[in-house]
This record gives C-alpha cells, sequence and structure tokens, in this order.
C-alpha cells in the first residue's frame, strides 16, 4: 500500500501495475462472486490507513460477494493449497466451512501458523447462494 495517496497502490503485476483506480473501472462493469488475493498481506487491515481504500475493500464495493486474503506473507505452496483446497471443498459447502476445512487440513500437514493466514471477508448474506 501506497500510503500517499493510496489510489496509487495496487497489485504488481508482470507487465506493470494494476491500480487501485484501474481495478475500480475493471470491476464497474463486472465484479466477481469470488477473488482470492495471496499476495502478501493483501487480506490485512492498515489501521493508520483505514479510510484508504485497499484490494479486499474495492472488490467489495464493487459487487464482490468474498474475498480471501492474506494477513502476512506465506510461502506460495501454502497459498496455493489454501485456495486449491477452498474451492474444492466450495463445491460442497458455504465459502466459511469450506475455508475452515481447508485450515483444518493444511494444519495437520504444517507445523507453524501459516495455516490461519487466510481470512475471508465478505458474505454479508449466508442464505444467499455463491454464483461461482
Amino acid at each position: 500500500m501506497i500510503p500517499d495517496p493510496p489510489e496509487n497502490s495496487g497489485l504488481l503485476l508482470s507487465d506493470g501495475l494494476l491500480s487501485i483506480a484501474d481495478l475500480e473501472e475493471a470491476l464497474a462493469k463486472h465484479a466477481p462472486s469470488i477473488v482470492f488475493l495471496s499476495s502478501c498481506l493483501s487480506g490485512a487491515t492498515d489501521y493508520v490507513l483505514e479510510d484508504a481504500p485497499n484490494l479486499s475493500s474495492v472488490f467489495l464495493q464493487k459487487g464482490t460477494q468474498i474475498v480471501i486474503g492474506a494477513l502476512w506473507p506465506v510461502p506460495d505452496f501454502i497459498a496455493a493449497f489454501t485456495a486449491r483446497k477452498f474451492y474444492k471443498h466450495l463445491r460442497y459447502v458455504d465459502p466459511v466451512t469450506a475455508l475452515k476445512r481447508t485450515q483444518t487440513e493444511l494444519m495437520d500437514k504444517i507445523t507453524g501458523y501459516d495455516w490461519a493466514a487466510f481470512r475471508l471477508q465478505g458474505w454479508a448474506q449466508p442464505d444467499k447462494p455463491v454464483i461461482c
């Protein structure tokens, strides 16, 4: 996150920066129902910049139902495992249960606390199905 101005923040992709402004413009046309952000701190809240836009808040404000992001840096294999298992479980259960089952599986496979690195934001209507 770039604190001044935060709108200059974004995702650094192989072909350049996808800024918050670019993301907001793209999401105005179509917001996905679920977004899985595996980049470092993509699910963390900066309380100093609490009112500033961040990746998760931009997706949620533009209509994405669920954003899953990392609270701290994790190894790529943990991010990949979490994403793969989350989507596998999501076929059969709600998103909260899918993430919980994924984290439980990961807890049994690794040492340390990286199993808890990802958090789910959004999905305020548990009775409403998520369309993937």
